[in-house]
Parts: structure tokens; C-alpha cells; sequence
């Protein structure tokens, strides 16, 4: 009865006094703030160290060498700049360079790592980056300069069923690369854009926002793709590249993605390229 009552009471709260019921009221709320703040303690310390071994270069995992932002403060930074981040779909990603792409689609590109990694990786094939926050599209022009593929990077907004149905339609792209919080489940249906038949996808898939997506794609695409589900890991001290040397707590704590349950992938290679 409680609790019902604070949850009717709470939504009529500005957002920070919600925080603050929540925080007295919710002990795996609770739970999760303490280990989001020792995570960003740690992750300030590592930081120092692993900035000093890389000078802004990506040390290890498919893009070692990109050079990267000091100052980008809007995604999990420490692992990107070790290499590690999604180590899961590295070796996915590494095979990209045995693939003839010629043109990819990063929907959902953040700040850049993947469109502007890709470009570095595979020096053949042109980029569109769509990507919605303003301030993100700005950090992936700053990556895509200082490591010279801005040319060769097309970018854009929010991506939606009829752009990018024309891009594949008009621009015979050969992958697509997919991570927008749960909105792939609309995005990517092959009924409404028959074109996705043709190509590759990596996509990562949200099941704590979309319960069942993950099978809801690898069902549209069973019949005309083969289907890969790579599953999210627990980093171990072995996973840091060799370039840098942290002590094991600080080492799992800047590898750490707090990604929590339901973020997977699905690679989907199309039968027919």
C-alpha cells in the first residue's frame, strides 16, 4: 500500500526529489547508485593512467591506433580507449576487414566510435552516421578529423524507416550497424524495407526496453540471413590490452561497461552477398 502510494505521489515531484524518494525508498535503486559512483571513482583514477599509456590512442581490440577524445564525457570512455568496449563482437568486427564492403550504415552512432573505427579499419568503404543528440554528431566530427576519414563520413540525424529504406535502396549499402535503445524492433523489419534482405547487420539488441526483441529479429531474418546471438561477458584481468598496466581492481573497474541484463547482439550475414 506503501509503495503504490509514493509512486502516485513521487510523479508529481520535480525529477530530483524523485531521485531522493527513490533513494530512501528503493534499495536496488540504492544499490545501483553506490556501484555507478565507485564505478565513476575508479574508472577518474584509472583514467589518469590509462590517458598517460595511450595518448589518446586506442590500445588495443579491432581500431587500436584511432585517436581519440580527452574530453568526452557521453559514453563508457575508458573502455573505448583501452579497446575493450564490447569486446564481445571484436572478433565480428575485425572480420569486417576479410568483407569487400563498399558502403556501411551506423544508426545510432554516438560519438563516433564505430562509424569513425569502421572508416579507420576499412579504408574501401564510405560511412553514413546517423545520429540523433547534437552534441554526439559534434564529437564524431572532432574523432573523424583528427584521424583524417571525415571525408569519407556522411552524417546525419535520426534515422527512420523511409531514410533509411533510400539509403539502401539508392546507395546499395552492404552493412548496417545498429544501436538505438530498443527502436531496432521498428526499424528493421524486412516487410517494410525488403532491401535488408541484401545486407549484413550487427545489431545490438535492448531487451530490458523491448522484451522478446531478440527473437522477434532473429525470426524476420531466419529465413533470408544466418543467425548469430553473441552474448554480453563479465570482463577478466586478462581481457586489458598489454600496453597498459593497472592493478586488477582498478583494471576490472575501467574495463566494466554496467551494462546489467538484456544487451546482447545479433550478427545477421545475409545468404544472398
Amino acid at each position: 500500500m506503501v509503495r503504490p502510494l509514493l509512486s502516485r505521489v513521487s510523479a508529481l515531484l520535480p525529477t530530483r526529489a524523485r531521485q531522493w524518494i527513490w533513494r530512501m525508498t528503493d534499495a536496488d535503486y540504492r544499490l545501483q547508485l553506490e556501484k555507478m559512483s565507485r564505478a565513476l571513482s575508479c574508472r577518474r583514477r584509472a583514467m589518469r593512467i590509462i590517458w598517460a599509456a595511450s595518448q589518446g590512442r586506442v590500445m588495443g581490440g579491432p581500431f587500436r591506433g584511432l585517436v581519440y577524445l580527452q574530453d568526452w564525457k557521453g559514453s563508457p570512455f575508458t573502455q573505448k580507449l583501452l579497446g575493450t568496449y564490447e569486446l564481445e563482437i571484436a572478433g565480428v568486427v575485425d572480420g569486417l576487414r576479410h568483407r569487400s564492403y563498399r558502403r556501411v550504415i551506423d544508426i545510432g552512432a554516438g560519438e563516433g566510435y564505430y562509424a569513425c573505427g569502421l572508416t579507420y579499419l576499412l579504408p574501401q568503404i564510405r560511412m553514413k552516421a546517423y545520429e540523433a543528440d547534437a552534441d554526439s554528431r559534434g564529437a564524431l566530427q572532432r574523432i573523424a578529423l583528427l584521424n583524417d576519414v571525415k571525408d569519407r563520413i556522411e552524417l546525419a540525424g535520426m534515422c527512420d524507416l523511409s531514410l533509411l529504406a533510400a539509403d539502401l535502396r539508392e546507395q546499395r549499402s552492404d552493412l548496417v550497424i545498429c544501436d538505438i535503445e530498443g527502436g531496432e524492433a521498428d526499424l528493421l523489419d524486412p516487410a517494410a524495407i525488403p532491401e535488408l534482405k541484401q545486407v549484413d547487420l550487427l545489431v545490438e539488441t535492448h531487451e530490458g526496453l523491448r522484451p522478446g526483441v531478440t527473437t522477434l529479429l532473429s525470426e524476420r531474418f531466419r529465413d533470408t540471413h544466418q543467425v548469430h546471438h553473441l552474448h554480453q561477458r563479465v570482463r577478466v584481468p586478462d581481457d586489458l590490452p598489454g600496453a597498459v598496466t593497472l592493478p586488477e581492481d582498478l583494471a576490472l573497474c575501467a574495463m566494466d561497461e554496467l551494462r546489467g541484463d538484456g544487451l546482447d547482439w545479433l550478427w545477421l550475414t545475409s545468404t544472398s552477398r
